[in-house]
């Protein structure tokens, strides 16, 4: 009988001070500072009372570990701060009536820094060294935290990107700890120029430099031990666009964009390995180079009075152009015939099929979350009566194809879909009462909001010749058929 507890120790202040012009002249101008600090605490700890042997642990060696009155068999308190500032400023100068030019620059200091506590406890498991089977009434509960947990030192003995003190294990409460700390700088702005030749044109370039800062991969426990740091990502993004109004019944957004990433920062789950205590688990992981670009369009026509149509439509292709050796967690020996080996195999052991981890080339794979193709249309007509309105809208969007995670498998994969939504508000002529009825997804279509993620199927081995069988995919569905009512009134 196990008891889980989870706390969570969360506060944060920040403050920021603006400078602006207020003048109307052809120059205007604006600057500030900012700060910010969190301080986190997440102690979690599951706890088995009835079990006896829990109290007095042994290390696998033989000898009495540190004292368990708890009787906890898993203990982690992660303890974090981050203290961020920053310096900014933005002109904004009119050369003509027509034609604008934005600049702006931004100084920005990240520093990330605590520490990570952890105590594993096993019994009753063969991968403890001791099991029912062997020693019976006798068995002990042993303590394998210096088996779980990392060093925080590579394979020369130096210490790991992230981490300041090598990991200890208090010998009084058993437990590991491992300090980290990192800060990252960067200076980043925007440039861009406007040109608004009348009133129903505006034609725009922009050039901006993006930063995100790092952070840590908290998790003392392997596997995430040898892989504790995430880079910070940069960004080169490039922009042009025209917004144009025809009349007084039509008009056109139009956007088209590079952005040019290093660094990405990309969810990556470290797959199990056979032999130890370790799991699966996610990190984020800085993929070298990727790149995203595409354009956007949104068209608004009012061709008669109280109706209106609107389409947007979007088109993306980001991809990643460089990663390298990185081992695909639902098939980590890269068994399958959509797989890209990539480098030796090894040293990791796949914990489902016994053959060596086996790293893959990534590059030109979709990035996660990043459909080709979208698309939303939207038609809006208002009847008028003495008593109020009374407005309908029919909506229908349409979603391309998307992944789930970095590595482009069918595993990872949600197709197209597409959804009818209705809509129907009446407004009292006082605009004191609204009420709203709504169907949502009314052909009740299979959707999909993000892209597929996978996992291996516990049990179920994939040996011999290649193929995916044992692999689960878990579909993110969008809501079945909904119908309601809203009443809304002002006083």
């Amino acid at each position: 009988q196990a008891v889980s507890t989870y706390q969570e120790d969360n506060h944060w202040f920040s403050h920021e001070l603006n400078f602006s012009s207020s003048g109307d002249g052809p120059l205007q101008w604006l600057g500030g500072l900012y700060y910010y600090h969190e301080a986190y605490k997440q102690p979690v700890w599951v706890q088995l009372a009835n079990q006896p042997q829990f109290a007095n642990p042994i290390l696998p060696t033989g000898g009495a570990a540190a004292a368990n009155p708890n009787r906890y068999w898993y203990d982690t308190r992660p303890d974090f701060e981050d203290k961020s500032w920053a310096a900014f400023g933005q002109i904004d100068y009119k050369f003509t009536d027509t034609l604008k030019l934005t600049a702006g620059l931004r100084y920005s200091h990240d520093h990330k820094y605590g520490q990570e506590q952890a105590r594993l406890v096993c019994f009753a498991l063969i991968g403890c060294g001791t099991a029912p089977t062997q020693l019976g009434t006798f068995t002990p509960a042993v303590d394998i935290t210096s088996a779980a947990v990392g060093t925080g030192l590579d394979a020369s003995g130096h210490l790991l990107p992230g981490v300041s003190a090598a990991t200890v294990i208090d010998p009084t409460t058993g437990l590991a700890l491992r300090k980290l700390d990192k800060s990252w700088q960067a200076t980043t702005g925007t440039i861009g120029l406007e040109w608004q030749p009348d009133h129903d044109t505006l034609v725009y370039g922009k050039f901006s430099r993006g930063y995100k800062a790092g952070g840590f991969n908290s998790g003392i426990v392997a596997p995430v031990v040898q892989f504790p740091l995430t880079d910070a990502e940069h960004n080169n993004a490039f922009e042009i666009g025209l917004k144009k109004d025809i009349g007084r019944t039509f008009q056109a957004n139009l956007a088209a964009y590079y952005y040019d990433y290093r660094n990405f920062q990309a969810p990556v789950t470290i797959p199990a390995t056979s032999g130890g205590s370790t799991t699966a688990q996610t990190i984020f992981f800085n993929v070298p180079k990727a790149i995203s670009k595409g354009f956007e369009a949104e068209l608004n026509w009012a061709p008669i009075d109280n109706l209106r149509l609107l389409m947007t439509y979007s088109y993306t292709d980001a991809y990643i152009k460089e990663a390298r050796g990185i081992v695909d967690p639902s098939d980590p020996a890269a068994l399958s015939p959509e797989a890209r080996p990539y480098g030796a195999a090894g040293p990791a052991v796949d914990v489902y099929t016994g053959r060596l981890q086996q790293g893959q080339d990534l590059s030109g794979n979709a990035l996660p979350q990043a459909p080709k193709n979208k698309v939303a249309l939207n038609a809006l007509y208002t009847w008028h009566f003495e008593p109020g309105s009374l407005t309908g809208s029919v909506s229908y969007i349409w979603r391309d194809e998307q992944y789930g995670s970095i590595f482009m498998r069918s595993y990872n994969r949600t197709p197209s879909w597409d959804q009818v939504d209705l809509r129907l508000t009446w407004k009292s002529a006082n605009d004191h009462l609204t009420v709203i009825a709504y169907g949502k997804n009314i052909l009740d279509d299979l959707g999909y909001y993000e892209g597929a993620t996978s996992s291996r199927v516990v049990g179920r081995l994939v040996t011999g010749v290649p193929t995916v069988l044992g692999i689960a995919t878990t579909y993110p569905l969008t809501p079945p058929r909904t119908f309601g009512v809203e009443f809304q009134y002002k006083f």
